[in-house]
């Protein structure tokens, strides 16, 4: 299953990708997606991040970071999902201008066989998750602060 999204920005692409890329650790500091993530290592290929949402973990791994062409590809290598055999996402950061900017999301997940019925339950999943990530993305490059949707989630997190 190969999906893409993308979102055009109102800000240098420089900044997206010190964002999206150099930043890769801090996701969950601006997405609602995640409670938390980290890097286990500093930002490069072999580097490992850790997503958290509540009680739930992954372990990503970088398999490709050019910062001339802005282009971070990653994969999970811990905690997968039972339906997913292998899966990729690739970030791409491309200019439009000196303050225009897309991030571009190129996702290709191999399903195991049993999930294939699943597909078009799993691709909606997908379109809502890159939806908010895409959307919280751009208010965080363009507003630097987080998206009233992650302010909520991290309100009912500090209540806890």
């Amino acid at each position: 299953m190969k999906k893409s999204y993308e979102i055009n920005l109102d800000t240098s692409a420089d900044y997206a990708w010190q964002v999206i890329a150099e930043q890769f650790g801090d996701m969950g500091k601006w997405t609602s997606v995640l409670t938390h993530s980290y890097m286990k290592s500093e930002v490069g290929v072999g580097s490992h991040r850790v997503c958290i949402n509540h009680n739930n973990s992954i372990t990503e791994e970088i398999t490709k970071y050019d910062s001339v062409s802005r282009i971070c590809t990653y994969k999970i290598i811990v905690n997968k999902p039972i339906f997913i055999e292998d899966g990729t996402n690739q970030w791409q950061v491309i200019a439009l201008g000196t303050n225009r900017s897309r991030l571009v999301a190129h996702i290709n997940i191999q399903l195991v066989w049993w999930a294939k019925l699943l597909k078009p339950l799993l691709s909606f999943g997908l379109d809502l998750i890159f939806g908010r990530i895409m959307e919280e993305y751009k208010h965080w490059t363009e507003c630097g602060e987080v998206h009233p949707r992650k302010k909520i989630s991290l309100s009912k997190i500090r209540s806890l």
